[in-house]
């Protein structure tokens, strides 16, 4: 009888011999068949629940564990073997057709080690093996699927480099897998194959072209998965990281860095797997990575790519830490390298900025909290204002409050740095920071007068400019009115008026200078033409204008206003545009 007719006959008669079970014991035990109905009918319906929630079960696939994937190392004897053990127990669990050929084929030549690795005269050997697998595969359902993955995984145990010239096939047959909308089970059974596969042959395999090859066909399917399948097999490609030899290893980060437009998050999250360890702590061969991961972005073409990389893993490792000792192979790594680029005579601007970009991250994320103190003082060197993330980082992270005095004496890297240290919350900001700010002031409305109202509105606006004395009003008041007095309406005075009206509070005689303002702008001849044509338009400051107007006392304008003849024009003119209304509406209620 042909393989297929066995399967044909063995599997209606293990059906049967089930039905019978259930039945018999049905009758003698006293079993309620009704009830046994009702929860097959109830675990169908399970079943279809979980199928509705496919994008959520994936989110629950990770690599099994090291443990988990070795511990079938040592439970049997030289002469046996992993992949015969495990058919049995499939054998004995699965009734799929694609298995049970499958299995019929195999189970004489998988008997022991000599059986399975020489075949001992039986006419075929391993390759045939690998042959019926993916014939197999090709036919198989989900409930064939996993079997015959941890099948190929017990196969990749037992023979490893024996592989090697099916190591490109296989490859090639489970990276087909990975776009394709299998279950949960299945994806996880798949990530524990590959897993194997890069175990057994890639990892012992001294040919760094082999890694190239593998690289390529690992990457060029990424794209096209769900991202929670990335993400799971990111975990794969991590711990394949961990397990290279150090030139490996560094080869493998290198062409993993070099090309990231597409696979951004798989990539950040193959380096926190590779570099994360248990208990709050980082695996050995992170230094080595992350080392790979910073050369690479000095000299990269596309450096926004890789810094973003770094950003992010530099970022979730000190999350993961649990202090300072325990990430200090990366930060001696980091602050190593900004030595020696900062130090080096001649310095390359670009690595410079590149370097200081990176150092930023460690003192920024938890406020520097996983940085021991000599590597702060390590930092403190002299610095180039323009790199104003670091300046802020540094600040944050340790002592140097007076820099904020000197580096305003640079306007415009000084307000960006002071505007920086308020929105980051910076504990001295209050009694240092703001005092230096104010006291800047009148120096700072000169040379810089466009970002200096910028960020003395956003304090004012999110209540971080506090109380100011007298000297600051007037000087703050005095310009003001200077400005507004000449004011004509134009992209940059637009922005100018945004700001002013947040600080508006400290002018005294604001209404005197609104009035012209709106009046000029109420004389604009084609207002919708000028409202479509830029944001900076009559409309707006018309609005904006006539709502400051009314907060201010009446006394102090209702002398310059006619309230009937601006309201018949902007009745005529002005009623399609809501800020108009509004503040007509709110000026004739305070008038």
């Amino acid at each position: 009888m042909t393989s297929v007719g066995v399967a044909m006959y063995w599997i209606p008669m293990m059906v049967l011999k089930r039905l019978k079970n259930i039945y018999v014991d049905g009758l003698v035990n006293g079993v309620d068949i009704k009830g046994f109905t009702d929860d097959f009918n109830a675990q169908a319906k399970a079943q279809t629940t979980i199928h509705q929630s496919y994008k959520k079960s994936l989110k629950e696939v990770h690599l099994p564990s090291a443990l988990d994937l070795t511990k079938f190392d040592h439970d049997i004897s030289d002469n046996e073997s992993h992949f015969y053990l495990a058919l049995q127990q499939w054998w004995q669990l699965n009734l799929s057709p694609a298995f049970i050929q499958f299995a019929n084929k195999v189970d004489s030549l998988s008997i022991s080690m000599p059986i399975l690795l020489h075949n001992c005269g039986l006419g075929f050997n391993w390759k045939d093996i690998i042959d019926w697998w993916k014939g197999a595969l090709d036919a198989s359902d989900n409930e064939a699927l996993i079997a015959l993955l941890d099948l190929l995984n017990k196969l990749a145990h037992d023979l490893r480099t024996t592989l090697a010239p099916s190591y490109a096939d296989l490859l090639e047959v489970l990276l087909r897998l990975l776009p394709q909308p299998i279950s949960a089970p299945s994806l996880t059974a798949l990530l524990a194959t590959l897993s194997g596969l890069f175990r057994y042959l890639l990892v012992p395999s001294i040919n760094l072209d082999l890694l190239d090859h593998t690289w390529c066909s690992f990457r060029a399917v990424l794209p096209t998965c769900n991202s929670d399948v990335q993400r799971a097999a990111a975990e794969v490609w991590g711990s394949v990281l961990r397990r290279l030899k150090s030139v490996a290893r560094e080869r493998a980060v290198i062409l993993m860095a070099k090309n990231l437009e597409g696979i951004e998050d798989a990539s950040t999250w193959m380096m926190i797997f590779a570099c994360k360890s248990i208990s709050q702590t980082l695996h050995t061969s992170a230094g080595s990575s992350i080392a790979s991961l910073i050369d690479c972005h000095l000299t990269n073409d596309r450096p926004e790519l890789s810094y973003t990389l770094l950003q992010h893993v530099l970022t979730a490792l000190i999350h993961h830490c649990n202090g300072p000792e325990d990430f200090s192979v990366v930060a001696s790594l980091i602050i190593d390298r900004f030595c020696a680029v900062s130090q080096t005579g001649g310095v390359n601007h670009q690595d410079l900025q590149r370097v200081m970009q990176i150092a930023s991250v460690i003192c920024a994320v938890h406020q520097g909290s996983r940085l021991s103190n000599w590597r702060h003082c390590r930092l403190m060197l002299p610095l180039h204002s323009e790199i104003l993330n670091f300046m802020s980082s540094l600040l944050t992270a340790g002592p140097g409050h007076a820099f904020v005095a000197r580096a305003l004496g640079v306007p415009s890297s000084g307000l960006m740095l002071c505007g920086v240290l308020a929105g980051l919350g910076w504990g001295d900001w209050k009694f240092v920071g703001l005092p230096a700010l104010l006291k800047a002031t009148p120096t700072l409305l000169q040379a810089e007068h466009t970002l200096t109202l910028r960020l003395l509105a956003s304090l004012q606006h999110s209540g971080k400019l506090g109380e100011v004395d007298i000297v600051w009003k007037r000087c703050v008041d005095r310009w003001i009115q200077i400005h507004l007095s000449s004011w004509e309406i134009s992209d940059e005075s637009v922005d100018h008026l945004y700001d002013i009206m947040s600080l508006s509070i400290f002018v005294d005689s604001l209404a005197p200078l609104l009035v012209p303002i709106i009046e000029r702008a109420l004389n604009t001849p084609t207002p919708e033409a000028n409202w479509q044509a830029s944001y900076a338009n009559a409309a707006w400051v018309i609005g904006t204008c006539m709502q400051a107007l009314s907060r201010c006392k009446s006394a102090s304008w209702e002398m310059q206003v006619d309230p009937s003849a601006w309201t018949a024009e902007i009745v005529e003119h002005w009623s399609w545009f809501d800020e108009v209304m509004i503040g007509l509406v709110a000026l004739l209620e305070a008038w």
